[in-house]
């Protein structure tokens, strides 16, 4: 990968002198895609040699063209349909949570696949309503099933679970606290599962 400045000179700040190099295979390493997440990470979409074979891979930088190595395996996903034949990686995109999404060859078949995300867990408002519950509303893992946690102070050892909620498939969840009535103050957080 290589990074410019808007003048079209190599970014120094980027991987060494702009640009930054790294080896996701065996053998021959083909970066066919290119993402910026929301957090500045940069996800490649990448055709890799594993053995005899090529593979979809995702390989996952930080903002300043290292390796992340928290991602997958040292920075790197592999990605086998199973056909046993070549499987080339000829596209990416990012939804608006953060998922990849690769489409390619898979053998003499279409190849598309989605990887999840980091789990986004969000809990985006919580609205006192007129017959004292409160309304929380959020994002969670798409499908997934997640734990509402409840405290009367934010110190994190005070949060008790309060109840599961299911995000649907767009990662969406929505709860409504009955037990929050005779609580003057009352903090939330949301845990995956």
């Amino acid at each position: 990968m290589v990074r410019y400045n808007p003048d079209g000179t190599l970014d120094s700040g980027f991987g060494s002198s702009g640009k930054t190099t790294i080896a996701i295979g065996f053998d021959m390493d083909y970066a066919e895609a290119v993402a910026l997440q929301s957090d500045g990470r940069i996800v490649t979409g990448c055709r890799s040699q594993i053995g005899p074979l090529n593979k979809f891979a995702a390989a996952r930088f930080s903002s300043n063209g290292a390796l992340d190595s928290g991602y997958g395996v040292g920075g790197v996903n592999y990605f086998d349909f199973g056909s046993g034949a070549d499987e080339n990686a000829n596209g990416m995109a990012l939804d608006s949570l953060g998922r990849i999404t690769m489409v390619g060859g898979a053998g003499n078949l279409f190849g598309i696949l989605r990887v999840t995300s980091d789990p986004i867990l969000r809990i985006n408002s919580i609205t006192h309503l007129a017959n004292g519950h409160m309304a929380l509303a959020g994002i969670g893992v798409p499908d997934g099933s997640h734990t509402l946690l409840k405290a009367t102070t934010p110190n994190g050892s005070n949060f008790n679970a309060l109840a599961p909620v299911s995000a649907d498939a767009s990662g969406n969840w929505q709860y409504e606290d009955a037990t929050a009535l005779g609580d003057a103050v009352r903090f939330y957080r949301l845990s995956f599962p």
